[in-house]
């Protein structure tokens, strides 16, 4: 009776968390738009993988982007609801959700029920992953994906099935076939082996074999499943030139970027995301059981209320997950431990050496989430029958209260319910200055080019290259924007040399999402922008006067 109780605790629990999470990842869905130059690829991408007729095709580079699985989750949604870039969002608003469920189940089955509840009450509030949720990118697709991985190669090592081997591989493909390191899941999942082989140490290379067989089943049938999406890039641009793109990512840095990457959290947390780590924790303890609330359950709810509300749910997960490894890695140990260890591990060392976007540390952010459930089912065991001291609960409740006050109001402004609409609206406002059935070329901005395509302004043209733009032999509008203006060949190839030809009509702002300020803006920019305004993302419209022209 006493597991039956605990489970439907667990399940109240959970099913709240992903009620708040639809919710955070829902809320003001009509004011939601894309504004990244990413999200412009894919929902091009998808629009020409469903509609025949559509004379744009793909878009050129698709490939290196990403792989096919989240355009095809898009072109999924178009044929059910019509296109619209809302429709792009829409995938990952559905699938997030659904990543704060399966993280709370993967909590529960690696660490107890009390913990996947806490880890989905962290996932649920976790700043990053709404944004995400919130935007046409891959990431949150990818997330759900690698942790169905994991948790499949998990349990695979528990079994020592080949048949749990097979769906893991399958999993670790789906992954590698939506973003490029999916098969970074193979890596953590092989830590999930340690214990069995370390019983085994004694036994010799059969018994070894035998213990590692389900991941390297899960091995093949991965690579078996990304092997066509390999064949057609090497068919179309080769796999070198593949993997020479991705190298112009990598800068080594990892000092410099790893401060990069913590002052992207803090500019990414919320009032709602500091309050995770005290939810979490009531979540945790209400699954145990009530209890008595004795000083001791008062001091640690405090605690954990100053640590999220002035540090914030990052640093909280941190410190949690470095405190549960700390107390449960051991030889032989658990098989989850060794899998937390491992994830862990492999983005701390591996994401700093990338370019500090913010959204390559979504994976982090989720196995800090199961590792702070983790960490605090640990926090106040053996507390549950201290002596109540009801006089220390007002004391706790304005303690929390003021930080979490403090936390509000020292907010930056950042968070990912402010509109995202502003180049939609762009859009709308730009086709008054465009005469009907004048040509538009857009450099640079496949999302304006998308709105613009959807009302009736065709504007897409494969005019990256400035030779391209020069030999344009009519007069023609002209857009272009920060990524004109940052890149040093297509500013210097057009705004510089083609100057006199270049007749200036309007400027249009806008303050794009989070995640796109992050990826062209410090976080100290950011906050500014936010604050005060700013012309960092403008776009502008040119009359291009044709080469030939007088």
């Amino acid at each position: 009776m006493t597991g039956d109780a605990e489970q439907r605790r667990f399940s109240l629990a959970l099913v709240l968390a992903v009620a708040v999470a639809a919710v955070a990842r829902g809320w003001g869905f009509g004011a939601l738009g894309i504004d990244h130059f990413d999200e412009g690829v894919y929902v091009f991408t998808a629009w020409a993988w469903v509609d025949a007729a559509q004379p744009l095709g793909a878009y050129p580079d698709q490939i290196l982007f990403s792989p096919p699985v989240y355009p095809a989750l898009v072109a999924l949604a178009y044929l059910l609801l019509g296109v619209a870039a809302e429709q792009a969002i829409l995938v990952n608003i559905v699938v997030g959700t659904a990543t704060v469920a399966l993280v709370g189940r993967v909590g529960a089955r690696w660490f107890g029920k009390a913990a996947g509840a806490a880890a989905a009450w962290m996932m649920a509030l976790d700043p990053l992953h709404v944004a995400l949720s919130r935007s046409a990118l891959t990431d949150v697709t990818f997330l759900f994906l690698f942790i169905g991985a994991v948790a499949l190669l998990v349990r695979s090592a528990e079994e020592g099935s080949w048949r749990w081997g097979v769906a893991a591989g399958i999993a670790v493909g789906l992954a590698w076939n939506t973003k490029y390191h999916g098969w970074f899941a193979l890596l953590v999942g092989s830590a999930a082996f340690v214990p069995g082989l370390w019983n085994d140490r004694r036994r010799g290379p059969a018994a070894w074999v035998r213990r590692v067989a389900p991941w390297g089943v899960a091995a093949a049938v991965a690579a078996l499943c990304y092997l066509p999406w390999a064949l057609h890039v090497h068919g179309t641009i080769g796999y070198p030139a593949l993997m020479a793109y991705q190298g112009t990512n990598i800068d080594g840095t990892w000092l410099g970027n790893l401060a990069i990457q913590v002052a992207q959290q803090s500019f990414l947390e919320t009032p709602f995301s500091r309050l995770a780590p005290v939810l979490a924790l009531v979540a945790a303890w209400g699954v145990q059981g009530r209890g008595r609330v004795g000083a001791g359950r008062v001091g640690i709810l405090t605690g954990v209320a100053v640590v999220g509300a002035v540090a914030g749910a990052g640093a909280a997960a941190v410190v949690l997950t470095a405190l549960a490894l700390a107390r449960g890695v051991r030889l032989p140990g658990d098989r989850q431990a060794w899998a937390l260890l491992a994830w862990v591990a492999l983005w701390v060392v591996s994401a700093p050496i990338y370019h500090p976007y913010a959204r390559l540390l979504a994976p982090f952010w989720a196995v800090t989430a199961l590792g702070a459930g983790w960490g605090l089912t640990t926090l106040g065991r053996g507390l549950a029958r201290g002596r109540t001291d009801v006089a220390l609960l007002p004391a706790a409740a304005l303690a929390g209260a003021a930080v979490v006050a403090t936390a509000w109001v020292g907010c930056s402004g950042a968070g990912p319910w402010r509109p995202s609409d502003g180049v939609r609206r762009v859009a709308d406002e730009m086709t008054g200055h465009i005469p009907e059935g004048q040509r538009v070329v857009v450099v640079g901005e496949p999302e304006l080019a998308f709105y613009l395509h959807l009302r009736g302004r065709p504007a897409f043209e494969r005019t990256e290259s400035p030779d391209a733009v020069a030999a344009v032999d009519e007069s023609v509008y002209l857009v272009t924007g920060r990524y004109v203006e940052v890149a040093d060949v297509l500013r210097d190839g057009i705004l510089v040399a083609l100057d006199e030809r270049l007749t200036p009509v309007a400027r249009f702002g806008f303050l794009p999402k989070d995640i796109r300020i992050l990826d062209d803006r410090s976080a100290q920019r950011g906050r500014e922008l936010i604050r005060s305004g700013g012309d960092d993302f403008d776009l502008r419209l040119f009359r291009l006067r044709g080469a030939e022209a007088p």
